[in-house]
């Protein structure tokens, strides 16, 4: 299945991506130190960085109607939104928390729309992956009852970006089917670019974005150009796999995902022992035991809902 190809490629890419998405906006306890301190600040640039899709123009870009070019538009709002709620997330918690409760909650709700879409009920053996999926999520993200007002904050983040993803790649397989792939994917960027603009309506992102431009280190801004032309590379590939995937099968490429960030809490278990002030992971036997526990209950929800849709 070339869609399936298509998705690995870019939950490998994606994988590196996010692992330098947690340096660059780094914690909480290291918001001022951190290279870019505000999420908000992060994706304005990631959606205006976003227009370099206009370089796929000559193979495909052409206006379509009205209502396609709202819809358009609307998909890129809805992807800005969650990727923004993501980064709050990402800020708050572990890498590998986060990362693997948004790639269990995403299939579920993108599968969950496309059945709202057909009028469809789920069988037993999907709610039992729905089960699977969001009971997995939420022992990743429980940090103990000592920590559960801060634990039921993160999986509520974690929990409306996977809404707002579900809904946008359900929009997205739609828009593929009525139009052209390039014309699509850069009527996103588009869209999502015009939504950005509105974070500057906060004087905290204005201030740190002009300071930025002329205090931002070379190496940081070599490293966060890298890193965006890489994830538009692996957004290509993801968007291929939705574009050539059949309707049903849009929620085993989100599904898929997981090996994304699975690749994730691998590589941070390495960074938190090799370097420990650039990804911090708590390595607790019983910390790794809940970690491992919430994986092994998301990969079931993960391969139950492959096989069965």
């Amino acid at each position: 299945m070339t869609w399936m190809l298509f998705a690995l490629a870019a939950y490998f890419i994606f994988a590196a991506v996010t692992i330098t998405d947690k340096y660059l906006l780094g914690t909480p306890a290291s918001r001022k130190e951190a290279p870019i301190p505000d999420a908000r600040v992060y994706v304005f640039y990631i959606g205006v960085l976003g227009l370099s899709a206009f370089l796929l123009a000559p193979f495909g870009f052409e206006v379509p109607s009205g209502l396609f070019i709202f819809l358009n538009i609307f998909a890129g709002f809805l992807f800005i939104l969650a990727l923004l709620l993501f980064f709050f997330a990402l800020r708050l918690g572990e890498v590998s928390r986060v990362g693997i409760s948004v790639a269990g909650l995403i299939p579920l709700f993108t599968l969950l729309f496309i059945y709202i879409s057909n009028g469809n009920i789920p069988t037993p053996l999907q709610l039992l992956a729905f089960g699977l999926l969001v009971g997995g999520s939420i022992v990743i993200t429980f940090e103990g009852f000592e920590n559960i007002a801060d634990s039921t904050r993160k999986f509520t983040i974690v929990l409306f970006s996977a809404v707002l993803f579900g809904a946008y790649f359900t929009l997205v397989k739609f828009l593929f089917q009525a139009q052209p792939f390039v014309s699509v994917f850069i009527w996103i960027k588009i869209g999502s670019a015009m939504t950005v603009p509105f974070f500057l309506f906060s004087g905290q992102v204005r201030s740190i974005i002009f300071q930025h431009k002329k205090s931002l280190p070379k190496k940081i801004s070599g490293l966060f150009i890298l890193k965006n032309a890489a994830g538009g590379v692996g957004s290509i590939f993801q968007h291929l796999a939705i574009s050539a995937a059949r309707f049903g099968e849009v929620a085993i490429v989100n599904a898929l995902q997981g090996v994304q960030f699975a690749l994730v809490f691998f590589i941070a278990l390495f960074l938190a022992k090799k370097f420990p002030n650039i990804i911090k992971e708590k390595t607790h036997i019983s910390v790794l035991a809940t970690k491992f526990i919430g994986t092994l209950m998301v990969i079931s929800g993960v391969v139950l809902l492959a096989i069965i849709s």
